[in-house]
């Protein structure tokens, strides 16, 4: 039997709850990887090669294009948002553009 339109609206309902929390939880993860690299490249040193020699960790860190990603995604968002709020039509397309080269930028 096929669902009715109040079971699928229940679903959909339901499927944006569980959306939102996906979403709350990358937003989290991704401000603690962006805290633990800027205490990685303030704070900490590896020894790298043979040498005995000390080195800035950020040097030897990994890449976290997914982390950029999703930190320049959200960037973006609070740009369009301001540009949703500001009553300044004039600026409108500049503030837009910006956020897409924040956007742009992680690609690059």
């Amino acid at each position: 039997m096929k669902p009715t339109y109040e079971e699928l609206e229940q679903q959909v309902l339901e499927l944006a709850v569980q959306l939102a929390n996906a979403e709350s939880k990358c937003r989290e993860l991704a401000a603690e990887n962006a805290a633990l690299n800027k205490f990685i490249a303030a704070s900490c040193f590896v020894q790298a090669g043979e040498e005995l020699a000390w080195y800035p960790a950020i040097d030897h860190a990994p890449e976290t294009p997914a982390t950029d990603a999703f930190l320049a995604e959200v960037r973006a968002q609070g740009v369009e948002m301001f540009a949703d709020h500001l009553l300044c039509p004039n600026l409108d397309d500049t503030i837009r553009d910006f956020a897409a080269q924040l956007r742009k930028g992680v690609q690059s």
